[in-house]
Order: C-alpha cells, then structure tokens, then sequence
C-alpha cells in the first residue's frame, strides 16, 4: 500500500508543497522520438515561459516545436494554461 506525505495535496498540478507549474517554469524541454533501428524519427520542444499571476489565478504559457527526422520544422503552436490554487 502506497502511504503519501501529510503534505501531500491530490490534484493534477500538486505535488507536496510545490505545484507542476512552478517546477517546469522557464525551462525549455526536448524530446527525441527514434525508431527501432535507433535513428531519429522526429524531435519536440517544449519553451515554457514564466508564471503570471493575477488575483488567485495563476497562467504560464507553452511554446510547443515539433521537428522531423531532419531537425525541419514541422509545426508549432503556443498554448496558455490556467491554475486556480488553493
């Protein structure tokens, strides 16, 4: 059985005292997709910016990169995500 911190909130963004958006602001994060011979199929890269509060609402945007197996860029979008903190 799997006992949590009393700390522990449940939630889709708490994790303990920290929340996920305040764990992947101002990062930039890459994935690389290969296929089964281990040659690179395609890439993503995720920019996130910096976390803006207003009132209880905080949002971060998403710059989202996706890439082909010749490192061309195929498509991107950016997308803001709203949190409601307790």
């Amino acid at each position: 059985m799997l006992e949590l911190p009393a700390d522990y909130k449940v939630g889709a963004f708490a994790q303990r005292s920290e929340m996920f958006i305040e764990q992947i602001q101002v990062k930039t994060i890459s994935l690389k997709n290969f296929n089964s011979s281990g040659k690179l199929w395609s890439s993503q890269e995720y920019v996130v910016g910096k976390i803006n509060q207003s009132g209880n609402t905080l949002r971060i945007s998403i710059q989202a990169k996706f890439y082909d197996e010749t490192n061309n860029l195929t498509s991107s979008y950016t997308a803001t995500y709203r949190c409601y903190p307790e």
